[in-house]
């Protein structure tokens, strides 16, 4: 065990240093001064589950912070407040038995990226859902009424021209699954 000749009548914040380890009075007694390389600020660590801040320490302060688990780096937020994964396509929100409940984005802000790496856009433009830019979806209905029958026409879906017919053909049209039996 090692001995150490400490001061007589040290004042509040003197420091002692002997072997090599640094001593700092608090006023009551001698406490260890860690040295500072072993003191991590900038990272929290449970066995192999690591929060950690990355600082380039350039003048633009750029970083980030990075969350790994099993020894594996798997998220970070970028300085820009970007949450990237640390690989590719690899890392999901939620699960079957445990969904994400709202998502809140802004306009044409849902990219898909396909085998082609071909970026498609599916958004909001003039309140109607969009893909790649054109709408997705329109239904024009004029002055519905109970029992009509919506037709796609080649552009919008709209409500379908009536017929006189009253026959049996005007009962059982299976061309657009208008089956009023």
């Amino acid at each position: 065990m090692a001995v150490f000749n400490f001061p007589n009548s040290p004042s509040l914040n003197d420091t002692y240093t002997e072997n090599g380890i640094e001593w700092f009075y608090n006023g009551y007694a001698w406490d260890r001064v860690e040295p500072s390389s072993t003191i991590a600020t900038d990272r929290i660590q449970e066995g192999d589950t690591i929060v950690e801040v990355h600082d380039t320490s350039n003048a633009s302060g750029i970083g980030s912070v990075s969350f790994e688990t099993n020894g594996t780096r798997r998220w970070n937020i970028t300085s820009n407040g970007h949450i990237i994964p640390a690989s590719n396509a690899d890392y999901d929100l939620g699960n079957a038995e445990y969904k994400v409940r709202h998502l809140f984005l802004s306009d044409n802000s849902i990219k898909f990226v396909g085998a082609d790496d071909v970026v498609r856009s599916v958004g909001i433009s003039n309140g109607n859902l969009t893909y790649m830019g054109g709408q997705l979806l329109t239904v024009t209905l004029d002055n519905p009424a109970v029992g009509d029958t919506l037709e796609y026409n080649g552009t919008v879906w709209a409500n379908k021209a009536k017929t006189t017919d009253t026959g049996l053909a005007g009962l059982f049209q299976t061309k657009n699954w208008n089956m009023p039996f």
